[in-house]
């Protein structure tokens, strides 16, 4: 049988309906309970003890949700599989040499008679198998799905669902009304006895669909010889199931997270990356082994991840900018790979506050929201000295307490270094960090360097002129005199990219130009720059850039010069005259 991946979205939407309606036909069997009223349904059971007539709570409706939902699928994926192990043929082909048998009579001794009957047990087996795996593999895959629904693994429980006395290809109603009694059944012996009267919380009703859901499980394992050996027969191996974000396929089920989130990160790549080769590899080759993360185990097996990188270099240099990529990337790397991930950008200024333990609540909030995220976590501070500077100059007792809280989040006390978490920081500098606080908020320091060679500063400039559009506006040996100059002068990327923006928006405006196309726009905004984008042009526009903060610089230094010596001149005033004693 060849390969086939088979989408059940719309078979499980359609079966939703049919599953709800035997749910509430399907009385529960309260025997054993006789202080309970008679429940009509498991809806009306919980509806009963669970939200004591009032509104249902949203946990009751996500269980219940849970149970539908997999109930359909247990449904659908059996009906699917029967069809790929060809069952319905099967079964014709027994029915149709019982008919002949029984038409020509088995006191016939004919070949054809003979071999007919000699195939009976035979196609009978294949029949039995296929039904035994189908319902069994089917309800394996139901019971991962319920428990993803629930955002939960497999619990300790031990026993296993049994359907011996259903295996039958007709039997799907039959089976979803047994899973449902025995559900309720579970919940009743939860509620208890009128001897042992117990009142139960929406928790237990969860813990009791996760036990649930791990019998449904536990009933099926690939590696057993006798599901391996049917497998093999019918070629379910190949078989690629799909529901919603779930897939399974020879047995290993997994499920596709959509929990990609980005905050505060800019929508650049790897690829936009100009320079700084080694820190990008170094960094990017962590960010892979933290991607490794079982949130199942509760750890990585890459021992080697630093919990903390310091990224140290001049300003404007591209620090921001490089981490920002990186991140992104790793989100989308994550998203190919349907590991959930969370990359965001913190700002210690951001949880500054006059309020009484305002701002480490809010601290501790974020740490909270960390720790219960179900994959790897990349945090991005900017100007962590800020913090050092705060802890230098007398704290106020609120920021004592924030500043303790980061040396925890950074120590391991309150976030878990197991391989789930990388912060990347960066600082200006660092003489205003002290030795001690370094040691505690720094695995690792790295740097990224300004740019080193004459080909990376004309990419650069290329790209923030061009916008990697069709318009070069100059040829190439030009823009390689560009970037020689920016690489004997002392312009950051920052100021370049200040500079680039002043080039770029020297055009006039026309009226209306709102409601044209952006094509349009485009085309405009290069026709108006390509009469005055030259070479001559950029770089004189670069050297203006120096000459004025060159200008700013020194009537700087002149308005300082002029101040402190004001200030003497006024302290001198102040002071009292020395009188003689000789």
């Amino acid at each position: 049988m060849k390969g086939k991946k088979i989408i059940l979205n719309d078979a499980i939407g359609e079966d939703i309906e049919k599953v709800q309606s035997i749910i509430a036909k399907t009385k529960i069997d309260i025997h054993k309970q006789p202080a309970l009223p008679q429940a009509d349904s498991l809806y009306e059971l919980i509806f009963e003890h669970f939200s004591k007539k009032m509104k249902s709570s949203f946990d009751q409706f996500t269980c219940l949700d849970a149970y539908e939902k997999a109930a359909a699928v247990f449904r659908v994926t059996a009906v699917e599989l029967r069809k790929e192990m060809d069952l319905l043929n099967l079964e014709n082909r027994l029915l149709s040499q019982k008919e002949d048998l029984i038409r020509n009579g088995l006191e016939e001794d004919t070949k054809d008679s003979k071999k007919k009957e000699d195939e009976r047990p035979d196609l009978q087996r294949k029949i039995t198998d296929a039904i035994f795996f189908s319902n069994r593999y089917a309800l394996y895959f139901a019971g991962q799905v319920g428990l993803s629904f629930l955002n939960s693994e497999k619990t300790e429980r031990k026993q296993k669902l049994v359907l011996s006395e259903y295996d039958s290809s007709k039997a799907n109603d039959k089976i979803t009304e047994l899973l449902t009694k025995q559900l309720g059944q579970h919940i009743c012996e939860l509620i208890g006895t009128d001897e042992t009267p117990y009142e139960p919380s929406d928790e237990n009703l969860k813990d009791i669909m996760k036990d649930f859901f791990t019998t449904w499980v536990n009933q099926f394992r690939w590696d057993s010889p006798a599901f391996k050996d049917i497998s093999d027969e019918f070629g379910v191996e190949k078989i690629n199931l799909k529901y919603d974000k779930f897939s399974l396929q020879a047995g290993e089920f997994k499920k596709k997270s959509d929990i990609i989130l980005i905050d505060g990160i800019k929508k650049v790549r790897k690829k936009d990356i100009i320079g700084a080769q080694n820190f990008v590899d170094e960094v990017w080759d962590y960010m892979e082994k933290l991607a490794c993360y079982k949130p199942e185990e509760g750890r990585n097996a890459n021992r080697d991840i630093p919990y903390s990188i310091f990224v140290g270099g001049a300003p404007g240099c591209g620090k921001t900018f490089t981490a920002h990529a990186l991140m992104r990337e790793f989100a989308e790397y994550c998203r190919v790979l349907r590991i959930p991930c969370w990359v965001f950008t913190h700002s210690i200024t951001d949880y500054g506050s006059k309020y009484q333990n305002e701002s480490p609540n809010k601290l501790k909030a974020k740490v909270d929201k960390i720790n219960e995220f179900p994959g790897p976590v990349i945090g991005y501070i900017a100007d962590i000295d800020t913090l050092a500077q705060s802890r230098k100059s007398n704290p106020s007792a609120e920021e004592e307490k924030l500043i303790g809280l980061y040396f925890q989040i950074f120590d391991g006390t309150l976030i878990e270094i197991n391989g789930k978490v990388l912060w990347l920081s960066d600082a200006n500098y660092v003489e205003n960090i002290d030795d001690g606080t370094k040691s505690r908020l720094f695995n690792k320091q790295l740097y990224v360097n300004r740019f080193d060679k004459q080909e990376q500063f004309t990419e650069y400039a290329r790209k923030l002129i061009t916008l990697d559009q069709e318009e070069q506006f100059f040829p190439e040996k030009e823009w390689n005199e560009v970037g020689a100059y920016l690489l004997e002068g002392p312009l950051s990327n920052r100021e370049i990219t200040h500079v680039v923006g002043q080039i770029r928006s020297d055009y006039k405006t026309p009226k209306n130009m709102a409601l044209w196309t952006y094509k349009k726009q485009v085309d405009y905004i290069n026709q108006q720059l390509k009469k005055k984008i030259t070479k001559d042009f950029v770089i004189g526009m670069f050297e203006k850039y120096i000459e004025t903060r060159m200008e700013i610089e020194r009537e700087t230094r002149k308005a300082r010069a002029t101040d402190d010596f004001e200030r003497f001149q006024t302290r001198v005033k102040q002071e009292p005259k020395r009188t003689s004693t000789g």
